[in-house]
């Protein structure tokens, strides 16, 4: 008797739910629009967590339920908005799916989720609701602590992780009341409870310098720091190199070459130089360190390098892409010293035409570490110095460059940009327009030139357009 019961009520609960494809409707609503007898009910329940298991239905947060039919399950990148609800964008797929705030199910913003489809009615955009979270985009959550006498939480700062982050009394680095903190994220099983983590970092106070450049680095996923291994690893490279070393490189160390960078740089990465040949041509040298000679593929430095892809600039500080002592040390083309790098030396004729070149590993004893306003100054006649006129031949021939650059339809992007003064305490106290002077153009069209110059190299070596070498190609 109990089976033809639970057919029945299993053919009724499917009918009822068809009728409102992508409609959610709780456990109470169903009984009450089938008339279950309160006999029935235990049966009625069972049928419907059934339902469940057999993929027939569909059981959303807040126990309702909705109608399911055989309906893809997709992957896809969550994108939520500050209301709460989300879309889930699907590689090879024109629409997003939409899901509601409460069929997040565990999922916050960024999150790679696989997303089951609703029926829905024709016209209907795609709904959907999250089956599970596939991967984590935020290994780290930045907020404020609260401490109360029964548990401890996080309030996050971004408003898209829309839940309090538990925190172990045991796992909170003795954080204060109030404080800023950075927790690593550790796990969210189930929607009705609240996700945990440890803390990781005290930033401290809120109104602290400092703490507000830190909580943005740390909301966009940004390290600050190395792991262990990786500065141990860094450490243990020696600068020293040997003869062998140098097999296969230029020797420019007798060349007049420097560097230009902004005034509170902390890397030299590139260095410039310019001497005029024998035949009335110019030589324009672009060199670059060579972090090769140091980095190893696949060592634990080379996969952090190639984890974090770029170095990141902010107000007060620098995020590195390699540890301090080979970014501002053995790959920083410091004055007076002897570095490892790579040349592109190009061959220029009056009319700023490449006319030869040649890309090779070099090394090279940089004469000296210039500033753009110190650069500028002596362009501007205004002080004297020994490579006065290097550098306004260079001056020159930017200019050259620049107008065969234009001639060609290039285009110069003059981009406003502010530079923001802190005080001694680290807090802003004035925001000014940055200045963009030739110095500024002259480095930007030599390096130009040499990307093009790389490039066209490229090119050139390729052995065929069905198979090319590994470069950033325009497809």
């Amino acid at each position: 008797m109990s089976k033809k019961v639970s057919k029945r009520i299993q053919q009724a609960i499917i009918a009822l739910l068809k009728e409102a494809p992508g409609t959610p409707v709780s456990r109470k609503e169903i009984s009450h629009a089938l008339n279950i007898h309160k006999k029935e009910y235990h049966i009625f329940v069972a049928t419907l967590e059934q339902l469940v298991k057999d993929g027939k239905i569909a059981k959303l947060k807040g126990g309702r339920y909705t109608f399911a039919p055989k309906m893809p399950v997709l992957v896809g990148e969550l994108r939520t908005t500050r209301s709460g609800y989300g879309f889930v964008m699907v590689e090879d797929q024109d629409v997003d799916i939409f899901v509601a705030q409460p069929n997040l199910n565990t999922a916050f913003d960024r999150d790679i989720v696989e997303v089951k489809l609703y029926a829905s009615r024709r016209g209907r955009r795609l709904e959907g609701f999250v089956k599970r979270v596939v991967k984590r985009f935020r290994k780290y959550i930045v907020g404020t602590y609260h401490k109360t006498p029964y548990y401890s939480f996080i309030t996050p700062d971004d408003p898209k992780v829309y839940r309090d982050i538990i925190v172990p009394e045991d796992k909170n680095l003795g954080a204060q009341d109030g404080q800023k903190v950075v927790a690593e994220f550790i796990r969210w099983e189930k929607d009705q409870h609240n996700p945990e983590g440890v803390i990781r970092e005290v930033l401290g106070d809120p109104e602290a310098p400092g703490v507000d450049v830190a909580s943005v680095a740390y909301s966009f996923n940004l390290p600050i720091k190395f792991p262990e291994v990786v500065e141990k690893e860094a450490n243990r490279i020696s600068g020293k190199f040997s003869a062998a070393d140098l097999d296969g490189r230029i020797d420019l160390r007798d060349l007049v070459c420097f560097t230009i960078d902004p005034e509170d740089a902390k890397d030299f990465d590139d260095a410039v130089s310019l001497r005029r040949l024998e035949n009335g041509n110019w030589e324009l040298g672009v060199h670059i360190a060579d972090v090769s000679h140091y980095v190893q593929p696949g060592s634990v430095v080379d996969k952090e390098a190639y984890a974090r892809g770029t170095s990141v600039y902010l107000v007060d500080q620098v995020i590195p892409m390699l540890p301090e002592h080979l970014s501002n040390e053995l790959c920083s083309l410091k004055p007076n010293t002897d570095r490892l790098t790579f040349s592109c030396l190009m061959e220029v004729d009056e009319q700023a035409e490449v006319v030869n070149y040649r890309i090779s590993p070099s090394i090279i004893h940089s004469k000296q570490r210039f500033t753009y306003e110190q650069v500028q100054e002596i362009l501007d006649g205004k002080v004297e110095h020994p490579f006065a006129d290097v550098l306004k031949d260079m001056d020159n021939l930017r200019e050259k460059l620049m107008q065969k650059r234009f001639e060609e339809g290039g285009i110069d992007f003059e981009t406003p940009e502010v530079k923001i003064i802190l005080d001694e305490s680290g807090h802003p106290t004035e925001v000014v327009p940055r200045v963009r002077l030739n110095s500024h153009r002259l480095v930007e069209e030599f390096m130009l030139l040499a990307n093009k110059t790389v490039a066209r190299h490229i090119r050139i070596i390729s052995p065929s357009k069905n198979k090319l070498l590994p470069f950033i190609y325009r497809v």
